[in-house]
């Protein structure tokens, strides 16, 4: 885990391009490349006790709007091997497989998204994309979706 002032240095080893807190208290750093680095703030939510500090780099990040968090939530609970987050065109989905076939609810999208930090938006962060998903559609293994961004610097 690192500690504050390590993270404070990992904002100012690269250039800048901006950070934002969400509601919960966590900061993330937003790379030239569009992916963050979340430092987790420490709060008391159910089964995130002891999990704070800084967080692996996200391979993609992206901006929700509340109103589409549908599209995400739940994810993180179903396994590796039977969930996707589909990113396709500007929009993103969440999918899940049943004997060998791929399939989403309508809840679950396709939602646009923003590449950039907004107020109000949820950051969703991904992690191994994988080729799996049938038209060569962009797809995610892991997924972090965030709480709502209160403050933008």
């Amino acid at each position: 885990m690192k500690t504050y002032k390590e993270f404070i240095k990992l904002l100012n080893e690269e250039k800048q391009t901006s950070y934002f807190q969400t509601s919960l208290g966590s900061v993330y750093k937003v790379h030239d490349d569009g992916t963050t680095t979340r430092n987790k703030s420490v709060h008391n939510v159910p089964g995130h006790e002891g999990d704070e500090g800084l967080k692996k780099r996200s391979h993609k990040t992206v901006y929700l709007h509340p109103d589409h968090m549908g599209a995400v939530h739940g994810m993180a609970a179903l396994g590796v091997d039977s969930r996707r987050v589909v990113i396709d065109k500007g929009h993103i989905a969440s999918v899940t497989r049943s004997k060998g076939v791929w399939g989403k609810s309508p809840s679950h999208g396709p939602h646009p998204y923003s590449e950039k930090p907004i107020m109000g938006y949820h950051p969703i962060e991904l992690w191994d994309k994988k080729n799996d998903i049938p038209n060569g559609i962009d797809s995610y293994s892991e997924v972090h979706p965030g709480n709502v961004i209160t403050r933008m610097q």
